[in-house]
């Protein structure tokens, strides 16, 4: 079984940068304004997040290869 890759907080912000936010949250159940304060830097970040947020870009690669 191969290893799920866990993207830092810095690369995380770097590619919510230019996403369409309604749609990470519509796949991932996090609210919009969680994930505005994640690309913003803005107050504490749960690891649980960071999970979620990084999966959806971990999936979101693997279907765009």
């Amino acid at each position: 079984m191969e290893a799920s890759k866990m993207y830092r907080l810095n690369k995380i912000q770097q590619m919510l940068g230019d996403r369409q936010v309604q749609a990470i949250a519509d796949a991932t159940g996090l609210s919009r304004w969680t994930i505005y304060n994640v690309r913003n830097g803005v107050g504490k970040i749960r690891y649980e997040t960071i999970e979620l947020l990084s999966d959806y870009f971990e999936d979101y690669f693997e279907r765009h290869k």
